[in-house]
């Protein structure tokens, strides 16, 4: 499995989802935000946190693959 999809699998569930649908992971064509949230059911606002938290999370993991892939 990608290094990118192994840190989706450690995000939260929402934002591993939001995750793949705004950036078009395994399903096609990314989405905007605004669309993103309708397909989640959610606000736009919530889902800029949601995508926030999950790029701060992902920066964080991420270290631990660029370590590995250095190696």
């Amino acid at each position: 499995m990608p290094w990118r999809l192994q840190l989706l699998d450690e995000l939260p569930e929402q934002e591993a989802e939001l995750q793949r649908l705004r950036y078009g992971i395994e399903a096609g064509e990314p989405l905007s935000v605004s669309s993103t949230a309708r397909q989640m059911g959610d606000t736009r606002d919530t889902a800029r946190g949601l995508e926030r938290r999950a790029n701060a999370t992902i920066r964080r993991l991420s270290v631990r693959f660029i370590d590995h892939l250095e190696a």
